[in-house]
Protein backbone atom coordinates (compact mmCIF):
# COMPACT_ATOMS: atom_id res chain seq x y z
CA UNK A 1 0.00 0.00 0.00
CA UNK A 2 2.05 2.94 -1.30
CA UNK A 3 1.42 6.42 0.05
CA UNK A 4 2.11 10.07 -0.71
CA UNK A 5 0.89 11.31 2.70
CA UNK A 6 2.92 12.28 5.78
CA UNK A 7 2.35 13.66 9.25
CA UNK A 8 5.26 15.56 10.81
CA UNK A 9 5.29 16.05 14.58
CA UNK A 10 6.44 19.58 15.41
CA UNK A 11 4.48 20.33 18.59
CA UNK A 12 7.18 19.74 21.21
CA UNK A 13 8.11 22.66 23.46
CA UNK A 14 11.86 22.42 22.63
CA UNK A 15 12.86 22.69 26.29
CA UNK A 16 16.36 21.24 25.75
CA UNK A 17 16.92 23.55 22.78
CA UNK A 18 16.16 26.58 24.95
CA UNK A 19 18.79 25.78 27.57
CA UNK A 20 21.76 28.14 27.55
CA UNK A 21 24.49 27.11 25.14
CA UNK A 22 28.13 26.86 26.20
CA UNK A 23 30.85 26.42 23.62
CA UNK A 24 31.20 27.79 20.08
CA UNK A 25 29.29 31.04 19.83
CA UNK A 26 26.14 31.02 17.70
CA UNK A 27 25.30 33.93 15.39
CA UNK A 28 22.76 36.20 17.06
CA UNK A 29 19.95 35.28 14.65
CA UNK A 30 20.40 31.57 15.31
CA UNK A 31 20.54 32.15 19.05
CA UNK A 32 17.30 34.14 18.80
CA UNK A 33 15.67 31.44 16.69
CA UNK A 34 16.70 28.74 19.15
CA UNK A 35 15.21 30.62 22.07
CA UNK A 36 12.05 31.95 20.41
CA UNK A 37 10.94 29.53 17.68
CA UNK A 38 10.05 25.83 17.49
CA UNK A 39 13.32 24.04 16.76
CA UNK A 40 12.04 22.78 13.41
CA UNK A 41 11.77 26.44 12.34
CA UNK A 42 15.32 27.49 13.21
CA UNK A 43 16.73 29.23 10.13
CA UNK A 44 19.62 26.96 9.18
CA UNK A 45 19.57 27.49 5.42
CA UNK A 46 21.83 29.90 3.46
CA UNK A 47 18.94 32.38 3.38
CA UNK A 48 17.77 31.40 6.87
CA UNK A 49 15.32 28.86 5.50
CA UNK A 50 13.93 26.75 8.36
CA UNK A 51 15.18 23.25 9.11
CA UNK A 52 11.68 21.87 8.48
CA UNK A 53 11.85 22.96 4.85
CA UNK A 54 14.78 20.58 4.31
CA UNK A 55 12.95 17.69 5.96
CA UNK A 56 9.90 18.32 3.77
CA UNK A 57 12.21 18.43 0.72
CA UNK A 58 13.45 14.94 1.65
CA UNK A 59 9.84 13.78 1.79
CA UNK A 60 9.13 15.51 -1.52
CA UNK A 61 12.08 13.80 -3.19
CA UNK A 62 10.60 10.49 -1.99
CA UNK A 63 7.27 11.23 -3.69
CA UNK A 64 5.28 12.60 -0.74
CA UNK A 65 3.02 15.53 -1.59
CA UNK A 66 0.34 15.69 1.13
CA UNK A 67 1.34 16.85 4.59
CA UNK A 68 -0.21 17.41 7.98
CA UNK A 69 2.01 19.39 10.35
CA UNK A 70 1.29 19.05 14.06
CA UNK A 71 2.04 22.34 15.81
CA UNK A 72 1.75 23.47 19.41
CA UNK A 73 -0.63 26.27 20.31
CA UNK A 74 2.22 28.73 20.92
CA UNK A 75 3.71 28.30 17.43
CA UNK A 76 3.13 31.55 15.53
CA UNK A 77 5.45 30.96 12.57
CA UNK A 78 5.13 27.48 11.02
CA UNK A 79 1.63 27.72 9.56
CA UNK A 80 2.26 31.15 8.04
CA UNK A 81 5.50 29.98 6.42
CA UNK A 82 4.11 26.84 4.79
CA UNK A 83 0.79 28.43 3.85
CA UNK A 84 2.68 31.00 1.78
CA UNK A 85 4.63 28.67 -0.51
CA UNK A 86 7.64 30.55 -1.86
CA UNK A 87 9.75 27.56 -2.81
CA UNK A 88 8.77 26.01 -6.11
CA UNK A 89 8.49 22.46 -4.79
CA UNK A 90 6.14 23.56 -1.97
CA UNK A 91 3.65 24.71 -4.57
CA UNK A 92 3.19 21.06 -5.55
CA UNK A 93 2.31 20.14 -1.95
CA UNK A 94 -0.89 20.27 0.09
CA UNK A 95 -0.65 21.23 3.76
CA UNK A 96 -3.01 20.65 6.68
CA UNK A 97 -2.27 21.95 10.16
CA UNK A 98 -3.23 20.26 13.41
CA UNK A 99 -2.87 22.15 16.70
CA UNK A 100 -1.96 20.16 19.80
CA UNK A 101 -3.30 22.09 22.76
CA UNK A 102 -1.61 22.35 26.15
CA UNK A 103 -4.15 21.23 28.78
CA UNK A 104 -4.85 23.53 31.70
CA UNK A 105 -2.38 22.95 34.50
CA UNK A 106 0.35 21.59 32.21
CA UNK A 107 3.39 23.31 30.73
CA UNK A 108 3.52 21.11 27.61
CA UNK A 109 1.23 18.94 25.45
CA UNK A 110 0.25 15.35 26.22
CA UNK A 111 2.93 13.63 24.15
CA UNK A 112 3.60 12.18 20.71
CA UNK A 113 0.79 9.60 20.71
CA UNK A 114 -1.76 12.30 21.39
CA UNK A 115 -0.11 14.52 18.77
CA UNK A 116 -0.65 11.85 16.14
CA UNK A 117 -4.23 11.31 17.31
CA UNK A 118 -4.92 15.04 16.91
CA UNK A 119 -3.42 14.94 13.41
CA UNK A 120 -5.53 12.00 12.25
CA UNK A 121 -8.69 13.67 13.45
CA UNK A 122 -7.67 16.74 11.42
CA UNK A 123 -7.50 14.68 8.19
CA UNK A 124 -10.44 12.22 8.36
CA UNK A 125 -10.28 12.03 4.56
CA UNK A 126 -7.16 9.88 5.00
CA UNK A 127 -9.24 7.00 6.40
CA UNK A 128 -8.63 3.80 4.49
CA UNK A 129 -5.07 4.85 3.63
CA UNK A 130 -1.59 4.44 5.03
CA UNK A 131 0.55 7.47 5.79
CA UNK A 132 4.04 8.23 7.07
CA UNK A 133 4.75 9.91 10.39
CA UNK A 134 8.00 11.21 11.83
CA UNK A 135 9.55 13.74 14.15
CA UNK A 136 10.06 17.26 12.84
CA UNK A 137 13.56 17.66 14.26
CA UNK A 138 15.28 14.69 12.57
CA UNK A 139 16.67 14.93 9.04
CA UNK A 140 15.80 11.55 7.52
CA UNK A 141 17.17 10.68 4.10
CA UNK A 142 14.86 10.57 1.10
CA UNK A 143 16.07 6.99 0.59
CA UNK A 144 14.67 5.90 3.98
CA UNK A 145 11.46 7.84 3.40
CA UNK A 146 11.01 6.27 -0.04
CA UNK A 147 11.55 2.81 1.43
CA UNK A 148 8.48 3.36 3.60
CA UNK A 149 6.34 5.36 1.16
CA UNK A 150 6.85 2.69 -1.52
CA UNK A 151 6.31 -0.28 0.76
CA UNK A 152 3.33 -2.55 0.14
CA UNK A 153 2.98 -3.11 3.91
CA UNK A 154 0.14 -1.27 5.64
CA UNK A 155 2.26 -0.76 8.76
CA UNK A 156 6.05 -0.52 8.65
CA UNK A 157 9.04 1.15 10.26
CA UNK A 158 12.76 1.70 9.76
CA UNK A 159 15.08 0.19 12.37
CA UNK A 160 18.39 2.04 12.76
CA UNK A 161 21.65 0.48 13.89
CA UNK A 162 22.47 2.05 17.27
CA UNK A 163 26.18 1.84 16.47
CA UNK A 164 25.94 4.15 13.46
CA UNK A 165 22.78 6.26 13.88
CA UNK A 166 24.50 9.09 15.80
CA UNK A 167 28.13 9.91 16.65
CA UNK A 168 27.17 10.73 20.26
CA UNK A 169 26.57 7.28 21.69
CA UNK A 170 25.35 8.78 24.98
CA UNK A 171 22.34 10.07 23.06
CA UNK A 172 21.37 6.50 22.16
CA UNK A 173 20.19 6.04 25.74
CA UNK A 174 17.24 8.29 24.91
CA UNK A 175 16.17 6.28 21.86
CA UNK A 176 13.58 3.51 21.84
CA UNK A 177 15.03 -0.01 21.73
CA UNK A 178 13.58 -2.57 19.31
CA UNK A 179 13.16 -6.33 19.34
CA UNK A 180 12.61 -7.71 15.84
CA UNK A 181 11.87 -11.24 14.69
CA UNK A 182 11.50 -12.33 11.06
CA UNK A 183 11.43 -8.65 10.01
CA UNK A 184 8.46 -7.96 12.30
CA UNK A 185 8.44 -5.66 15.31
CA UNK A 186 7.99 -7.68 18.50
CA UNK A 187 8.72 -5.13 21.23
CA UNK A 188 9.76 -1.52 21.74
CA UNK A 189 10.91 0.26 24.90
CA UNK A 190 11.12 4.06 25.12
CA UNK A 191 13.93 5.66 27.16
CA UNK A 192 15.15 2.39 28.70
CA UNK A 193 16.74 2.25 32.14
CA UNK A 194 20.38 1.19 32.53
CA UNK A 195 19.58 -2.48 33.23
CA UNK A 196 17.33 -2.76 30.17
CA UNK A 197 19.88 -0.99 27.99
CA UNK A 198 22.69 -3.26 29.15
CA UNK A 199 20.76 -6.53 28.74
CA UNK A 200 18.66 -5.82 25.64
CA UNK A 201 20.93 -7.75 23.27
CA UNK A 202 19.84 -6.21 19.94
CA UNK A 203 21.42 -3.22 18.15
CA UNK A 204 18.26 -1.74 16.62
CA UNK A 205 16.67 1.54 17.69
CA UNK A 206 13.76 3.64 16.49
CA UNK A 207 14.21 7.15 15.16
CA UNK A 208 10.44 7.52 15.13
CA UNK A 209 9.68 7.23 11.44
CA UNK A 210 6.73 4.94 10.66
CA UNK A 211 4.23 3.96 8.03
CA UNK A 212 0.81 3.35 9.57
CA UNK A 213 -2.69 2.46 8.45
CA UNK A 214 -5.19 5.09 9.60
CA UNK A 215 -8.03 2.76 10.56
CA UNK A 216 -5.82 0.42 12.58
CA UNK A 217 -3.72 2.93 14.45
CA UNK A 218 -6.35 5.50 15.50
CA UNK A 219 -8.12 3.22 18.04
CA UNK A 220 -4.72 2.29 19.48
CA UNK A 221 -3.80 5.95 19.93
CA UNK A 222 -7.10 6.71 21.60
CA UNK A 223 -6.58 3.93 24.15
CA UNK A 224 -2.87 4.51 24.88
CA UNK A 225 -2.46 5.30 28.59
CA UNK A 226 -0.32 8.04 30.09
CA UNK A 227 3.19 6.96 30.98
CA UNK A 228 3.23 7.05 34.81
CA UNK A 229 6.80 8.39 35.00
CA UNK A 230 6.78 10.98 32.23
CA UNK A 231 3.07 11.82 32.35
CA UNK A 232 2.69 11.68 28.56
CA UNK A 233 1.03 9.47 25.96
CA UNK A 234 4.07 8.13 24.12
CA UNK A 235 4.06 6.93 20.52
CA UNK A 236 6.44 3.99 21.15
CA UNK A 237 3.91 2.52 23.59
CA UNK A 238 1.19 2.94 20.96
CA UNK A 239 3.41 1.14 18.45
CA UNK A 240 4.03 -1.68 20.91
CA UNK A 241 0.28 -2.11 21.31
CA UNK A 242 -0.27 -1.89 17.55
CA UNK A 243 2.33 -4.61 16.96
CA UNK A 244 0.33 -7.00 19.16
CA UNK A 245 -2.75 -6.66 16.93
CA UNK A 246 -1.24 -5.97 13.51
CA UNK A 247 2.08 -6.76 11.86
CA UNK A 248 4.61 -3.93 11.64
CA UNK A 249 7.17 -4.76 8.97
CA UNK A 250 10.75 -3.63 9.65
CA UNK A 251 13.34 -2.29 7.24
CA UNK A 252 16.95 -1.93 8.38
CA UNK A 253 19.55 0.76 7.85
CA UNK A 254 22.97 1.81 9.08
CA UNK A 255 22.38 5.44 8.10
CA UNK A 256 22.94 8.26 10.56
CA UNK A 257 20.23 10.78 11.37
CA UNK A 258 21.18 14.42 12.01
CA UNK A 259 18.91 15.82 14.70
CA UNK A 260 18.19 19.11 16.46
CA UNK A 261 18.03 18.32 20.17
CA UNK A 262 20.02 21.16 21.73
CA UNK A 263 21.89 24.27 20.68
CA UNK A 264 25.08 22.20 20.40
CA UNK A 265 23.54 20.56 17.30
CA UNK A 266 22.77 23.76 15.41
CA UNK A 267 26.05 24.46 13.64
CA UNK A 268 26.62 20.79 12.77
CA UNK A 269 23.17 20.46 11.22
CA UNK A 270 23.53 23.83 9.47
CA UNK A 271 26.66 22.54 7.72
CA UNK A 272 24.65 19.54 6.49
CA UNK A 273 21.65 21.44 5.16
CA UNK A 274 23.87 23.96 3.36
CA UNK A 275 24.86 21.12 1.04
CA UNK A 276 21.23 20.39 0.11
CA UNK A 277 19.70 22.08 -2.95
CA UNK A 278 16.19 23.40 -2.34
Amino acid sequence: MKTNKAIILCAGMSSRMKKLFEGEELPDFLKDDAMQKPKSMIGLGPKQEPFLLYLIKAYYDAGVRRFCLVLNEKDTVSKAYFSDAKNSFLQDCTFHFAIQQIPEGRSKPLGTAQALEVALKTVPQWKGHSFLVSNGDNLYSSKVIQTLSGSEAKNAMVAYDARTVHPDQERIKNYALLKIQSDRLMDIVEKPDEDTLRNWGEPWVSMNIWKLFYDEVLPILESTPMNPLRNEKELPESMRRLSVKHEIFCYFTKESVPDLTSQTDILKVRDIVHKIRI
